[in-house]
C-alpha cells in the first residue's frame, strides 16, 4: 500500500509486494537498475574519452612549444610562442567548464538516488523503491542524452580552436637557443599531470571512483533486498 498526503486529503492505492507477484514484480527493479547504472557508467566513461583526448592534443601542442621555445633565438620569438600557447591554455579552460554542469548532474543524480533508493529499501519500503525507479530511470537517460549532445558539439569547437592558433605555423631557427622560461616549465609540468575533471563542489572524480561507488550501492542493495524476504 502506497499513500501520498495531497492539499485536500490523501490519495491511497494498492501496490503488489513481492509475496503477491514474486519475481515477475521485481524483475524490473533489476533491469532499471542494471539501465541507470549503465548510463552513468558509459556517459562518464564518454567524457573520459574526449578529455583525454584533449589532453593529447594539448600533449602534442606542447612539444610543437618545446621545439619552439628551446630553437628561439629571441625574446620576442619566445614571447609570441608562450602567448600563443597561453591563449590555447584559455581556449582548453573554457572547454573544461563545459564538463562541469553535465558532470554535476550526472554524480549528483546518480548519488541522491542511490542514497533515496537505499534509504528506502533500510527501512522496507520495497514496493515505493520499485515505483520511483520507473520515472527516475527514464528521466535520467534523457538528460544524459540531451547532455551527450553538448559535451559533443563543445569537443568539435575545441579541436577546431586548439588546431586554428597561429603558433603551429612558427618555425624557429635550430642553431643556438633560449634556456625555458619558468612560465614554460609551469606549463609543461601541468602537461605531465594526468587529466582530470571537476564537477562543481562535488570536486574531482575520475572513472574508477564512480565505478566503485555505484558498484558498492548495488551490492548493498542486493544486500538488503535478500535481508528484507
Amino acid at each position: 500500500m502506497v499513500t501520498w498526503p495531497l492539499a485536500t486529503g490523501r490519495l491511497t492505492f494498492a501496490v503488489p509486494s513481492a509475496a503477491d507477484s514474486g519475481w515477475a514484480w521485481f524483475a524490473p527493479q533489476y533491469v532499471l537498475q542494471s539501465t541507470a547504472i549503465s548510463c552513468s557508467f558509459f556517459c562518464f566513461a564518454g567524457l573520459q574519452v574526449v578529455h583525454v583526448t584533449l589532453a593529447l592534443v594539448a600533449a602534442a601542442l606542447l612539444r610543437t612549444l618545446a621545439q619552439l621555445v628551446s630553437a628561439a633565438r629571441g625574446r620576442r620569438q619566445l614571447r609570441r610562442a608562450v602567448q600563443d600557447h597561453q591563449a590555447l591554455l584559455a581556449v582548453v579552460a573554457r572547454f573544461c567548464a563545459v564538463f562541469e554542469e553535465p558532470l554535476f548532474h550526472i554524480h549528483a543524480g546518480a548519488l541522491g538516488f542511490a542514497l533515496l533508493a537505499t534509504t528506502l529499501v533500510v527501512k522496507g519500503q520495497r514496493d515505493l523503491y520499485v515505483l520511483g525507479l520507473w520515472p527516475i530511470a527514464f528521466a535520467y537517460t534523457t538528460v544524459l542524452g540531451l547532455e551527450g549532445d553538448l559535451v559533443q558539439e563543445s569537443s568539435e569547437l575545441m579541436l577546431d580552436a586548439a588546431y586554428s592558433g597561429r603558433w603551429q605555423s612558427l618555425r624557429g631557427r635550430q642553431d643556438g637557443g633560449l634556456p625555458f622560461a619558468k612560465d614554460v616549465l609551469l606549463v609543461m609540468r601541468r602537461a605531465s599531470r594526468p587529466a582530470t575533471i571537476r564537477a562543481l563542489w562535488l570536486g574531482p572524480l575520475s572513472l574508477p571512483t564512480l565505478h566503485r561507488l555505484l558498484s558498492s550501492w548495488y551490492s548493498f542493495t542486493q544486500l538488503f533486498l535478500r535481508l528484507q524476504k
